[in-house]
């Protein structure tokens, strides 16, 4: 029986040592590790100066974007007369205003009836709306409110 425990701790020795846990002298893989960097320099390595990425893209992006900038608006609807079809657009009812602006399609009015948005003052909205067949107006309960709009084209 004591030669078999015998074999079968050198066995396991044998195995410990081809498999990296325990190193043939009985030490351990951190003593080792910590010898090795106790006597070695680490070298560094050198910052990076620069990174250069290319984009590519098939469309050009500002040929897609138009801003009809800072506008005012009274009590009779004014159509917002995108230069293309639009994708996506964006109104802000401007700081200061006094009333609401209401969006929708030619019959919108200014109390509100036929609005598809309603914007408080200081409000913002961004939605998808094609006016290819269907212009978008913008209108006010009071006389004047600003608003700035803008939109992604298709």
């Amino acid at each position: 029986m004591k030669k078999n425990i015998s074999l079968m701790v050198a066995v396991v020795w044998a195995v410990m040592v081809i498999a990296g846990i325990v190193w043939a002298d009985g030490s351990s893989w951190e003593t080792n590790i910590k010898r090795s960097t106790d006597a070695q320099t680490i070298d560094t390595v050198d910052a990076v100066t620069s990174i250069t990425n290319t984009v590519t893209t098939s469309e050009s992006l500002s040929d897609d974007i138009e801003g009809l900038g800072l506008a005012v608006v009274g009590t009779t609807a004014v159509e917002l007369a995108f230069t293309g079809d639009t994708k996506t657009v964006f109104i802000s009812s401007v700081t200061g205003n006094t009333g609401q602006l209401y969006i929708g399609e030619s019959n919108v009015t200014n109390a509100g009836v036929g609005a598809m948005y309603v914007l408080n003052v200081n409000e913002k909205i961004s939605f998808d709306y094609d006016d290819s067949s269907n212009a978008l107006y913008v209108v006010s309960s009071v006389t004047p409110t600003s608003y700035i709009a803008g939109a992604i084209l298709q």
